[in-house]
C-alpha cells in the first residue's frame, strides 16, 4: 500500500476552528476528500477510510473525541488491540499505523493539529520475499479451469488477463464492458487485442495500454457470449459474480487461490501471476529494470514493463519476443 504524505501548508482557506477542538469524525471526512480530489483511487479511499474510521471509534471509546486529544499511548492501545483482539499482523498493524500517520501529516499542514501523535510509535516486521512460482505451473491453473460452465469461462478469462497483461487483481474488476454512453477507465479492445487501464494512483485521464494475445483475447470473447447468463441488466462490469453484479477484488482473491489449490498451488494469488509474467518479460527481452522503474513511477523491481510511454513497437516486440506460450 502507498502512503500519501503531506508536507507544509496549503493554499486552502484558514481552518475555522482551533487545532484542539476539531472532532476526529470530520477531521478524517475532510483527508478523504482531500485524497478524492487529488485523485487517489478508489481502493486506496477505501482502505484509508476502513482504517481510520476503525481509530475513530476506538478512540471514542477509550472517552477521546477530538483531533487535539490523540495521544501516542492511545495510538499504541489502538494498534495493541488490533493485534491483541482482531488478530491483526504486524504488517498489517504498520499499515494502519502509516495511514493515521497520514492524517496527522495532512491535519498538521491544515492547521488542524499542532503534532502528529504517531511519530514515535514503532513497529517492527520483517518484510516478504515475493517468489512467484514458474510461468508453466501458473500456465497449467489456467490449462484445468472448464471451458464450458459460465463461471469457468469468467475464471479463464480473468485469469488469462492476470497472466498475459500483468494486470492486478484491482484492474481486472474494474474492466468494462464496451459502452459509449458512459466514459471507461478500465476496458478491453478486442480488435486491437489491448486492455487500457487506469494505472495505479493515477489521474482519471491517464491509461496504460497492455498488448494481449489471440488466447487470452478468444477466451474473452468466449465469456462475453455467455455473460449474459449472470449479469444483471444495464451492469457495465465485465466481470459480474453470481448475483450479477461488479465483481470484488477479494472475490478475485478467493477464485484464485480456489483454483490455485485445484492446480496444486495452494497459496497462489493474483499478484502472483503479475510478478512472473513480468519477470519472464524483464528476462526475455533483456530489458532495464532500473530505467522502466523509473519510467513507470513503480518502487518495485517487479515493474510493469507495459503502459502510455510504451510505443508500439515495445508492444509488438512482447507479443513475438516474450509470447506467453499456448495453453491449453
Amino acid at each position: 500500500m502507498n502512503v500519501i504524505a503531506f508536507r507544509g501548508r496549503s493554499s486552502s482557506p484558514t481552518p475555522p476552528t482551533t487545532p484542539s477542538s476539531l472532532h476526529l469524525t470530520p477531521m478524517v471526512d475532510l483527508f478523504l476528500e482531500r485524497l478524492r480530489v487529488r485523485g487517489a483511487a478508489r481502493n486506496t479511499l477505501l482502505a484509508y477510510g476502513s482504517d481510520l474510521r476503525h481509530f475513530v471509534v476506538f478512540a471514542l471509546r477509550m472517552g477521546v473525541a477530538l483531533g487535539g486529544q490523540v495521544d501516542e499511548r492511545l495510538v499504541n492501545r489502538w494498534i495493541d488491540a488490533g493485534m491483541q483482539e482482531r488478530g491483526w499482523s504486524r504488517r498489517t498493524a504498520h499499515r494502519k499505523h502509516m495511514t493515521l500517520h497520514s492524517l496527522f501529516q495532512w491535519a498538521i499542514g491544515e492547521g488542524y493539529a499542532l503534532r502528529d501523535p504517531t511519530t514515535d510509535v514503532r513497529i517492527t516486521f520483517r518484510p516478504r520475499a515475493v517468489v512467484a512460482p514458474e510461468l508453466e505451473p501458473l500456465k497449467r491453473v489456467v490449462a484445468a479451469i472448464g471451458t464450458q460452465a459460465p463461471l469457468d469461462l469468467r475464471d479463464r478469462a480473468m485469469c488469462l488477463l492476470m497472466l498475459d497483461a500483468a494486470l492486478r487483481a484491482s484492474e481486472v474488476a474494474c474492466i468494462d464492458v464496451e459502452d459509449d454512453t458512459h466514459p471507461r477507465l478500465h476496458w478491453v479492445d478486442l480488435i486491437a487485442r489491448r486492455v487500457h487501464v487506469r494505472p495505479k494512483g493515477g489521474a482519471d485521464t491517464d491509461a496504460d495500454v497492455v498488448g494481449l494475445e489471440p488466447q487470452t483475447v478468444e477466451a474473452i470473447r468466449a465469456w462475453l457470449r455467455v455473460r449474459g447468463k449472470l449479469a444483471k441488466p444495464g451492469e457495465r462490469a465485465m466481470f459480474v459474480n453470481q448475483n450479477g453484479v461488479r465483481i470484488a477484488r477479494q472475490s478475485v482473491y478467493t477464485m484464485v487461490r480456489a483454483r490455485g489449490a485445484a492446480a496444486g498451488l495452494p497459496r497462489l494469488h493474483p499478484h502472483l501471476f503479475r510478478h512472473r509474467r513480468i519477470g519472464d518479460i524483464v528476462e526475455k527481452l533483456g530489458l532495464d529494470v532500473g530505467s522502466a522503474q523509473a519510467r513507470h513511477r513503480h518502487k518495485s523491481t517487479t515493474v510493469n514493463v507495459y503502459g502510455t510511454h510504451a510505443a508500439e513497437v515495445q508492444r509488438n516486440a512482447v507479443r513475438e519476443l516474450a509470447p506467453l506460450g499456448a495453453i491449453a
